[in-house]
């Protein structure tokens, strides 16, 4: 697996500083702190040291793909109309 980074200023940018805005209310995170890490649309906010972040984000990003292989491994779901 690749993931990129994208490293936004929110010192030099008021758009990157709205977006980290509303990203932090929309995820219940107030208030908003740097560095933020978003993967796959979920939130980790802070670095303490590398001995104890990296394993968060390891998980993190752990969760997100075990949760599409899982989802690509299901047959699809027999679905049902009713009312007609």
């Amino acid at each position: 697996m690749i993931i990129g980074i994208v490293v936004h200023s929110i010192e030099q940018s008021a758009s990157a500083r709205k977006k980290l805005i509303v990203r932090s209310k929309k995820a219940g995170v107030w208030s908003p702190r740097v560095p933020t890490f978003i993967f796959a649309g979920r939130i980790h906010v802070g670095f303490k040291s590398a001995e104890h972040t990296r394993p968060e984000l390891i998980a993190l990003i752990n969760e997100e793909v075990t949760s599409k292989k899982d989802s690509s491994t299901q047959l699809p779901q027999k679905t049902t109309q009713t009312g007609i």
